[in-house]
């Protein structure tokens, strides 16, 4: 009986650091690997499926998607990345006409939906969104169909990998600070992506 008892401790023992190393192998989803690596440590108000659901819906790479985030709003971190966090603008969205396909979103959540007001910093105007969601979805229209002045251009640059053309339309060449503005996207850019392809990821 004892040896009985024993060998059943041994099988379960072993059972069990088993099942403990099949659990620990399980490998890191994309999200998580978003989630652990970029997002998390600022607290983002963003979340893994809201980058990849841009991917699917809309064609943006998260590469882009993280690295202009990480640019206009330290990726949407509340501390560090300024005012507009707090109102869901986690890329600066200038304000503007309600009808585009991005600015429809900036609506209260009232079943009338009214058109929110701009939010005034810097000396300048911006969309709000009632939420992080919607925020998300309007910088992914915005991408997919903007700018106004030049639709598809945004799409462009992603397909051709132009950094430098995003930046000049989407910053301004001419507006001051835009050379330190792409250096910064530039550095973005390149310790994201370099964690990517270490996890094994070829964004």
């Amino acid at each position: 009986m004892k040896k009985l008892i024993a060998t059943s401790l041994v099988m379960a023992a072993a059972s069990g650091l088993l099942f403990a190393a099949d659990t620990a192998a399980a490998p890191e989803t994309e999200a998580q690997f978003i989630q652990r690596t970029y997002l998390a440590p600022h607290h983002s108000k963003i979340d893994a499926n809201m980058v990849l659901s841009l991917r699917d819906w809309y064609g943006i790479p998260p590469l882009w998607t993280l690295t202009i985030a990480g640019a206009e709003s330290s990726v949407g971190d509340p501390k560090l990345g300024g005012r507009l966090v707090g109102f869901n603008n986690f890329f600066c969205i200038r304000f503007g006409d309600h009808t585009t396909k991005w600015g429809s979103l900036s609506v209260d959540n009232t079943p009338l939906h009214k058109p929110l007001p701009a939010v005034t910093v810097g000396g300048r105007k911006w969309f709000q969104f009632p939420s992080a969601w919607s925020g998300m979805v309007a910088w992914g229209r915005l991408i997919k169909v903007g700018p106004a002045c030049a639709p598809g251009y945004y799409m462009d640059c992603i397909r051709k990998n132009d950094l430098e053309s995003f930046a000049e339309m989407y910053y301004g060449r001419d507006v001051p600070g835009f050379a330190a503005y792409l250096d910064n996207v530039h550095r973005i850019w390149n310790s994201f992506q370099g964690k990517a392809n270490a996890a094994g990821y070829d964004w």
